[in-house]
């Protein structure tokens, strides 16, 4: 079952899951908040955990104020400006009666088409991952020509395909192909955050772990590579579209 719960005014996706078994469980994953309850519960003491739930999250989000903030949803309004990678994009949306969303990018334009049976949350929700799609799209070679830079730089190894997608479980990765895949979000970071990723994914085609000799790698190229971490750390979370 699937729902939303309201902390300090965020709305953030509930789950929850039905046990043949005695006892709950409260977590909090990327994605959303999990209560697992017994089977037999009846709607009035679900009712009563989810409240508790609430006051778990409170106290959760007074040790960790970052907790809320991955939940925000940006509303976003026809008008407004979005600034990537030092290009200026206004955003043009519109609703029909329609079941799913489509845009494109006109130029300076981003133009979106959403139905209108949404929720606020859910809209703004499908916005983000569009734009994740339509501006990976976008700037896909140059992200693609600074991979290939360092790469012939430092490494001069043989690629498979760099990729970018909608990514909140890590930055990058290499796989066993050669690919080497990139979050989007990273879009929206410095430059000098995107090469550190870069470089890290391509030490990765020496070495296929994070061990001291893989470490070492990454380095030699950019000494000040744990500042890097630190940033991504620190301000990850606010890198959404």
């Amino acid at each position: 079952m699937a729902d939303f719960i309201s902390v300090n005014d965020v709305e953030i996706p509930l789950r929850i899951k039905r046990r043949w078994k005695n006892g709950i469980r409260y977590s909090i994953s990327k994605k959303q908040i999990n209560l697992t309850i017994p089977a037999f519960f009846s709607s009035k003491m679900q009712k009563s955990e989810i409240e508790k739930l609430r006051s778990w999250i409170l106290e959760k989000v007074q040790d960790d104020k970052k907790i809320l903030d991955r939940f925000r949803t940006r509303l976003y309004r026809t008008g407004e400006s979005i600034e990537i990678r030092g290009h200026t994009f206004i955003l043009s949306l519109s609703e029909s009666y329609r079941k799913t969303m489509s845009g494109k990018i006109d130029g300076d334009i981003i133009i979106i088409n959403a139905p209108n049976t949404l929720t606020p949350q859910k809209k703004g929700s499908m916005i983000e991952r569009l734009l994740s799609r339509l501006l990976s799209a976008y700037f896909l070679p140059e992200i693609e020509e600074r991979v290939h830079y360092f790469n012939s730089l430092h490494f001069n190894e043989n690629i498979g395909r760099v990729r970018m997608k909608y990514n909140v479980s890590n930055w990058g990765s290499c796989s066993s192909k050669k690919n080497i895949n990139l979050s989007s979000r990273l879009l929206m970071a410095p430059q000098d955050i995107v090469d550190y990723v870069i470089i890290h994914e391509l030490a990765h085609l020496r070495e296929m772990n994070h061990s001291p000799e893989f470490w070492s790698i990454v380095k030699k190229i950019m000494p000040g590579y744990r500042q890097k971490e630190l940033w991504l750390k620190e301000n990850g979370v606010k890198l959404k579209f």
